[in-house]
């Protein structure tokens, strides 16, 4: 399931794709979201901005909405956030 274009990336490009604290049920529930949501993000070739787009331009910037414990990655893009959460 991992992006193709990774073989080409330096390891310094990659270091934060598996430094997450997210089960994997959660990431996979994010890449789906996003190949159903908008896939013309997961199709883009801008690697610049391909995983990253999302937060610009559907994540809204305001105080987090928690809506149970522990927090989740579906949460915070539901939930928006400040400086943090965002």
């Amino acid at each position: 399931e991992l992006d193709s274009e990774f073989q080409n990336r330096t390891t310094w490009e990659m270091r934060y794709v598996s430094n997450s604290n997210a089960p994997n049920q959660q990431l996979e529930w994010c890449r789906t979201m996003l190949r159903n949501y908008r896939p013309d993000i997961m199709e883009s070739s801008d690697y610049k901005w391909k995983y990253v787009l999302i937060v610009r331009t559907d994540v809204h910037y305001n105080q987090p909405h928690w809506t149970s414990k522990p927090r989740t990655y579906q949460q915070m893009i539901s939930g928006g956030g400040e400086c943090g959460p965002r």
